[in-house]
């Protein structure tokens, strides 16, 4: 059995579907060697309750299970050829989803059959509530990946993304994560959408986790806003049970652009790196004060069984895991997110309570060749199991 999972980025829901490949081989068959795809979502203007992601290479496939007829949950395939319907200038193809009973696929002309090729399971009423706001919020990036079932090698499963925080402008970066009992805390910075370098109006803030890593608070300064500047914050435990939460920081001056490449002179931020900064708290994060310097703790050894290394590849937007499932098993690498995210980097990784990993890193969480760009860089999480591993 195949599973799809289709995930919208900024909200953090997702749902799977089961591919029915009885009923539609070659439609299964087709889609399925087209995945991982991503792009901006919108709801139908004539099929009530449907949205659409137009794929980026127009597939070409014969109608198969085709109907007009549709239920809620289920999951279409179509194509046009340019002239075919009112409106279509050009060949695409385009996958479909239904999330209530008024729906009816349908073009201007009148009713318009599609290929049910999968069907949603599960509770997706987070996501089905998220598909009816695109009627008022318009479009949403979305991610369609393959759920690769557990089988000989596999190292992830159980794997889930999640979005911790998405700022209404600017931009979040190096994220750190730190597990206290069945609580997870994630510190990082947020400031302007500064590609260049140090930014003055970096802060640090925290975002505090329940369920599993499912529901997070919103988040709050570190310190309150007595540190700007901050370029990165990194968590740790002392061995008193205290947490340290070190700030690297800059100060800033203004400065004199001289004119370059046939631009005007002007006044510019000057960046100087200052001593860092150390925040304690004794009640698990809720309040900080400042202590003095001190080195963290160097870091741990790899857990045998668990995570040794994480890497986020810019161009292909690929999240890996090195891990092993077993103290006697050789590490291997996987990749557990093909898509959805890009600009994404920084990765931390923390185990938590119930033996799952959790790995949060910054990712800018629209589609790469959006003009305007769709989107802001948040905060990202991926939850996952190491298969045959001695903590599940």
């Amino acid at each position: 059995m195949k599973i799809v999972r289709f995930t919208l980025i900024a909200e953090g829901v997702c749902a799977e579907a089961r591919l029915l490949e009885d009923a539609a081989p070659a439609t299964c068959a087709a889609l399925w060697d087209a995945l991982p795809v991503a792009g901006a979502a919108h709801h139908a203007v004539y099929s009530g309750s449907e949205c659409v992601l137009i794929l980026p290479e127009p597939l070409r496939v014969d109608p198969e299970n085709a109907t007009s007829d549709v239920c809620a949950g289920d999951v279409g395939f179509t194509w046009f050829a340019a002239g075919s319907s009112h409106g279509v200038d050009r060949d695409f193809a385009e996958v479909c989803w239904f999330y209530g009973a008024d729906a009816r696929p349908s073009m201007h002309e009148g009713p318009a059959p599609v290929s049910i090729w999968a069907r949603i399971q599960g509770d997706a009423r987070a996501f089905h509530s998220a598909c009816r706001r695109m009627r008022r919020e318009g479009v949403k990036a979305l991610a369609i990946e393959r759920v690769e079932a557990p089988g000989r090698g596999a190292i992830a499963r159980d794997v889930e993304h999640i979005r911790v925080h998405r700022p209404r402008c600017g931009a979040c970066s190096a994220p750190s994560v730190l597990v206290l009992g069945e609580q997870v805390l994630v510190a990082f910075v947020q400031g302007r959408d500064a590609e260049g370098g140090p930014d003055p109006l970096g802060l640090p803030l925290l975002c505090r986790g329940a369920d599993g890593g499912r529901a997070w608070s919103a988040p709050e300064p570190m310190g309150g806003y007595q540190y700007p500047g901050t370029a990165r914050v990194r968590l740790e435990v002392l061995p008193d049970g205290r947490l340290l939460a070190r700030l690297d920081r800059y100060r800033f001056a203004p400065g004199f652009r001289a004119a370059t490449g046939g631009g005007a002179p002007g006044r510019e931020w000057v960046a100087r790196q200052a001593s860092p900064v150390a925040l304690l708290s004794d009640d698990g994060g809720w309040t900080w004060r400042r202590g003095p310097v001190q080195a963290l703790p160097p870091d741990a050894r790899p857990d045998p069984c668990g995570v040794r290394a994480w890497r986020v590849g810019d161009e292909q937007a690929s999240l890996w895991v090195a891990a092993r499932a077993g103290a006697a098993h050789a590490w291997r690498e996987e990749c557990v997110r093909r898509v959805g995210v890009w600009r994404a980097g920084e990765p931390a990784v923390a185990r938590m309570l119930d033996g799952r990993w959790i790995c949060v890193y910054e990712g800018y969480d629209g589609p790469r060749d959006t003009d305007p760009p769709l989107g802001v860089r948040g905060v990202h999480a991926t939850t996952f199991r190491i298969a045959g591993s001695s903590q599940e």
